[in-house]
């Protein structure tokens, strides 16, 4: 995908946030099809800003990290400001319009997700069994969910 350059300064924050949150760049190791998003990115008010990670997954999982984070617009960098936490849910239902039903839902901290690295993403190491069934229209969800993000890669090449 062609990179838009109104972009450039949301891609060098990203940047440097893979810098500061290696569970970002562990999740796009192990899933390179992840989206790195910030939650309020920009906006100028009181509203926490969020670094996301998110990888659909499995057919019928989608993992998330989320970090509160501080973003220095001018500099173009950002600092964690909290722990990071980590959601696993199952999405067991897609409808035709890509609305889905979630089923189980886990949420974990550092030392689980750490677990699950060292486990080489064995989701039974942190007490999660993964439904190997997919569901259906599954790839519809994820084209929806990841529609309106701009793509952001952390392990690029320089």
């Amino acid at each position: 995908m062609k990179k838009d350059p109104r972009f450039a300064s949301y891609e060098r924050i990203h940047w440097d946030g893979s810098k500061k949150i290696p569970w970002a760049v562990e999740m796009e190791k192990q899933y390179p099809d992840i989206d790195h998003f910030i939650t309020h990115f920009g906006i100028d008010n009181n509203l926490p800003t969020i670094w996301n990670s998110e990888v659909h997954f499995g057919d019928r999982y989608v993992i998330t990290l989320q970090v509160p984070v501080v973003i220095d617009y001018k500099l173009e960098t950002l600092q964690v400001t909290g722990e990071p936490k980590f959601f696993l849910s199952e999405i067991t239902s897609v409808e035709v319009d890509g609305s889905g039903l979630y089923g189980e839902s886990f949420h974990f901290g550092e030392a689980e997700f750490d677990e699950l690295i060292e486990s080489n993403w064995n989701y039974a190491a942190i007490n999660i069994v993964i439904n190997s069934n997919p569901t259906p229209r599954f790839q519809l969800a994820k084209a929806m969910a990841q529609s309106p993000r701009y793509p952001i890669q952390l392990m690029r090449k320089e």
